[in-house]
């Protein structure tokens, strides 16, 4: 008698085939259309083409862990997170609908359906084919200065995305406008003095991962510098850039 169902098709998508498809969480666990794309024993994600419009139907059949009790199940965190970079200017993909069967604060069962982006490439799917996007220096610069800029905001806010690696991170091949957006962020939340100045240390050393393999020093450090907008790093900025370097030192 305590089970409730929550279920919001954004204003946005109420009146299109999509948002008709996905009217009620239960029509989004039963979906069956398109393909698989990942799979395991808790959650699925489909990818499917509804009425020539590419969705991405993320949904959780059973939430088990701790976080879940505590209110911060993974589905949660999706859709929360994705509406919060909304909010404060972060690109990322629009939600067509979201929800959840909860009681007490614990989600059971939920569900996400966002629409998926055109024309998209992960920065780590560039990274492992050594695409030729990563040579073009332009091209570069600008996608530098935009993920400085996305992080900046973010942490500005106090918030740590907690998974900030490349294959979160979709890029368009647009060679004089392209665009960043970034995509699950389950784990992402708001943070408070001590505990957030690593939590962004985190977030800086997992895009530095990757990166310190494919981009050159000089590269790194200028998105570093946009990400703190300074020219002249100062003691503090260079006790940080020794942390972000070190930080998976040791680790797996």
């Amino acid at each position: 008698m305590f089970i409730k169902t929550k279920w919001t098709v954004t204003a946005d998508y109420q009146s299109t085939a999509a948002g008709k498809q996905f009217a009620s969480l239960e029509q989004a666990l039963s979906f069956t259309g398109g393909e698989v794309i990942t799979a395991d024993s808790e959650s699925q994600v489909r990818k499917a083409k509804i009425d020539n419009m590419i969705v991405f139907v993320k949904c959780y059949f059973r939430v088990r862990g701790l976080r879940s009790w505590l209110g911060f199940s993974r589905i949660r965190g999706e859709w929360k997170n994705l509406l919060f970079f909304k909010k404060i200017n972060i690109p990322t993909a629009n939600i067509i609908a979201y929800g959840e069967t909860y009681c007490l604060g614990h989600s059971f069962r939920g569900a996400l359906i966002t629409e998926g982006l055109k024309n998209v490439y992960t920065l780590s799917d560039l990274f492992a084919t050594k695409h030729n996007l990563l040579q073009n220096h332009h091209w570069l610069l600008k996608i530098i200065a935009q993920l400085a800029k996305i992080t900046r905001i973010m942490h500005l806010n106090r918030f740590a995305h907690n998974d900030l690696k490349w294959r979160n991170i979709l890029v368009t091949s647009d060679l004089i406008n392209p665009q960043v957006y970034l995509i699950d962020c389950p784990l992402g939340m708001k943070w408070s003095w001590p505990f957030l100045s690593k939590r962004l240390v985190k977030d800086l050393a997992c895009l530095d991962k990757v990166g310190k393999q494919c981009l050159s020093n000089t590269i790194r450090m200028r998105f570093y510098k946009q990400y703190r907008q300074t020219d002249r790093l100062s003691n503090k900025d260079k006790r940080m850039i020794k942390q972000i370097i070190h930080y998976f030192r040791g680790k797996n």
